[in-house]
């Protein structure tokens, strides 16, 4: 079966199919697919500001100013009981 014929079966298949559920996991299934195959790296998704402030942060956690998961947390815990 030829590339064309296939979307075409699998386009009957879909409009034929009434169950929501199964929809959906083909769905996912199928942006899962596209995702993990795609050739788009993120970087190349990001502006000039986005890619400076990446950069930014990849040097501040080199110089070793980074807040910790526990830190952060308790930080976080004082903003909701203000």
């Amino acid at each position: 079966m030829n590339t064309k014929n296939l979307k075409e079966e699998l386009h009957k298949l879909v409009d034929e199919l009434n169950d929501d559920v199964a929809l959906e996991n083909f769905y996912k299934a199928m942006n899962y697919y596209k995702l993990q195959n795609s050739s788009i790296e993120i970087l190349d998704e990001l502006d000039s500001k986005q890619l400076a402030r990446l950069l930014e942060s990849i040097e501040q956690g080199k110089a070793g100013k980074t807040t910790s998961h526990l830190e952060m947390k308790k930080e976080i815990q004082q903003w909701f009981s203000r």
